[in-house]
Formats: structure tokens, C-alpha cells, sequence
């Protein structure tokens, strides 16, 4: 367990240090007194684009729809925002507002939610001097919705076999087990594997969903990073691992698989993607990569990527806001992060009144080099 205040001296690092104490190749300074508000700070992605952009020397703001989102309180009182719902008419005007106001440069989403409408928009923030970190509007759209992804790349790259499903009749007289996810951010169905339909499940009238068949794995993530749309600049895997029974991963693996991320670069060749993506990509039972899915954001691993090399999300980050920042050409470093989380006590009041948790950490992460 490390819990320390934030600037107390470091000895050098070791198995143990926290992700992104140490440098990774980006100057601290480097994005020094640029105001960017990350979106979605409740969320473990949320988190991590906090403390990431926040080694680089920007000041940070926090966003989420709740007073008690964990992220809120990584940063001072005066740049914590609550915000409507992501997927309410409202959630875009508002964040406009707070950045106006604020004078906010850049807006860095790390949820899935809203995220359609957020691009919309994303020429009449630009037209205030905000800039997005995401992809176009029509590259979100096609990324985010399920169904019309797997048609376009159905045909080009191997896949998992895949249906939409609308009702739970049709749900039921499919064979299981299979994976089963909402077809849009906004169906409010959550990526599971079933072996079993579930109650809840077979009382919706109105099933907005995909069902894939099941791979063994392992699970990777590939995140991309291009200049210009359909232009690659660099990518890097990461191999998620959950524990049996968890819904997040706890351990992180970067590993350098060239066939996994020359199929995630194609990818995003093919459908002209721009920005940073993430591209999930899992092996059939003979081991061949087939592409599942792809999100228009950075994935959770964020932090671990810069840790080995690879800080995508800065490098991003700095092209939105006109820095130059180019990414070295020496290969990732092989690391894993493992997250172990535990209590904080802290007196009834302090979190919500007066005090400042924003010093604090309670994140343990092992950083370890794979032999």
C-alpha cells in the first residue's frame, strides 16, 4: 500500500511505484498551463486521464454527473464539474458553457456515453476555441454502433460471428454461451458473456443488442494514434486480464504482437479513422486475430501505455492543441500493472466539505518487467 501526499521525495522506481511518478519520455512542462477538462471522471478511464495529463502540467478540470464520482476529487474544488447526463439534451450546451467559462481548451472524453453527440458538436466547440479529443462525427457514429461496424468490416477482416437482436425471443433461441452487448452506447445493455438469459433480460420489450460467438481469447486492445484520417502513426497492445467474476480487468500486459496491431492499423486504414482509437481484438480457437470492436477513445490502460513508452493519450493531447510532439521509434517496453484497490478513512464530512482528497492516493500498482 502507498499512501502519500503528492511532491514528498521518491527513491527510484521499483516494483511498486505508481504509473506515471517517473518520467516516460514527455516533458513535465509540456502542457503547462493549458486547461483541459476530462469528461467521465467517475470512471477507472476518467481516473487515469487525470493523472496522465496532469504529469504533463495541464491543469486539469474534473467532469462527471455526480457529486461522488471518485475522479471529482483528484483535483482542487474549484475545477470540479457536474454535468447532466452524457445522453441527455442538455449534457452539451452545459459542458459548452463550463468550458466557455472556464476558459477550457481542450475537452478529453473517456466514456462511450454521449459521445456521438459530443462530436456533433465538435465544430461549434472549435468555433469557441475547444478542442475535442475524439474522431469526427461520422467515425464515432460508425464505430459506436455495433451493428453497422461488423457490415463494414465483415466482409474485409476476420470477425466474430454476429447478430442483432430486438427481441427476447430472439434472444433466447440463440445457442449459447455467447457475448452479448448493447448495439449503442446508449441501449444500456452492458458487454457480458451468458450462459443464461437473465430475468431482466427477458422482460425488455424493446432489445437494442448484439450478440457475438465466443472467443477464447487472450483479450487484447490496441490503441492506434493517426495524424490525419486513415494515416497511422503508431499503435501499441495491451492484453487485458479479469479475474473470474470481476467485470474489470486487473491486470494490464503491454506485449509486442505485431499481427495483432498491423489487423488494428488496418482497421483503421480501411474506415478512415482519425485520432486515438482503440480497437479490441481477441484469438479464435486457432489462434487467428479477429477484430470485435473498435472505441473512439483511449483505453483504460492509458497510463501503463506511457509507463512503456508509448503515452498516446499526451502525444494526442498535444496535436489538438497545436504542440509538436512526435513519438520515438524505439520499441514499447514489456510491462504489467496490476490494480489493487482499498479504503481511505477519512472523517464523515471531508470528502463533500472542506477537505481536499485531491493530495492523496490509495492506487497500488506494480510495475513489472516481463521476463
Amino acid at each position: 500500500m502507498i499512501l502519500r501526499r503528492r511532491g514528498e521525495a521518491q527513491e527510484s522506481p521499483s516494483v511498486g511505484t505508481r504509473l506515471g511518478e517517473v518520467g516516460v519520455g514527455m516533458t513535465f512542462t509540456l502542457l503547462s498551463g493549458r486547461r483541459i477538462v476530462v469528461t467521465g471522471a467517475g470512471s477507472l478511464r476518467g481516473i487515469a486521464a487525470i493523472r496522465l495529463l496532469e504529469r504533463l502540467g495541464a491543469e486539469i478540470f474534473a467532469s462527471d454527473v455526480s457529486l461522488h464520482s471518485a475522479g471529482l476529487y483528484l483535483v482542487p474544488r474549484e475545477r470540479r464539474i457536474v454535468l447532466s447526463p452524457p445522453d441527455s439534451s442538455d449534457y452539451v450546451p452545459e459542458l459548452l458553457r463550463e468550458c466557455r467559462r472556464r476558459c477550457i481548451e481542450l475537452v478529453v472524453p473517456t466514456e462511450t456515453i454521449g459521445l456521438v453527440g459530443l462530436a456533433a458538436a465538435k465544430s461549434i466547440f472549435e468555433t469557441h476555441g475547444v478542442a475535442i479529443l475524439s474522431p469526427g462525427i461520422e467515425s464515432t457514429a460508425l464505430c459506436l454502433d455495433r451493428l453497422k461496424f461488423h457490415h463494414h468490416v465483415d466482409s474485409v477482416f476476420p470477425t466474430p460471428r454476429l447478430v442483432g437482436i430486438s427481441s427476447p425471443a430472439e434472444l433466447m433461441s440463440l445457442p449459447r454461451p455467447f457475448e452479448i452487448e448493447g448495439r449503442d452506447p446508449e441501449s444500456g445493455i452492458e458487454r457480458a458473456f451468458l450462459l443464461e438469459v437473465p430475468d431482466d433480460l427477458r422482460r425488455v420489450r424493446n432489445l437494442r443488442a448484439v450478440v457475438r460467438r465466443v472467443l477464447p481469447g487472450p483479450e487484447m486492445r490496441v490503441m492506434v494514434l493517426g495524424r490525419e484520417r486513415g494515416a497511422v502513426d503508431t499503435s501499441l497492445a495491451v492484453e487485458h486480464i479479469t479475474a473470474l467474476g470481476e467485470k474489470e480487468p486487473s491486470v494490464f500486459r503491454v506485449v509486442h504482437d505485431r499481427e495483432v496491431e498491423t489487423l488494428a492499423e488496418s482497421v483503421y486504414e480501411h474506415l478512415g479513422l482519425e485520432g486515438l482509437v482503440t480497437v479490441r481484438v481477441l484469438r479464435d480457437v486457432l489462434g487467428r486475430p479477429e477484430v470485435v470492436s473498435v472505441d473512439p477513445i483511449a483505453d483504460v490502460s492509458m497510463r501503463l501505455a506511457a509507463m512503456a513508452g508509448r503515452d498516446l493519450v499526451g502525444a494526442a493531447a498535444c496535436r489538438a492543441l497545436g504542440i509538436e510532439y512526435e513519438l520515438g521509434f524505439e520499441p514499447a517496453e514489456e510491462l504489467a500493472s496490476v490494480r489493487v484497490s482499498d479504503e481511505l478513512f477519512v472523517s464523515g464530512c471531508a470528502a463533500f466539505d472542506s477537505a481536499d482528497l485531491s493530495d492523496w492516493s490509495t492506487e497500488v500498482e506494480a510495475r513489472v518487467v516481463s521476463s
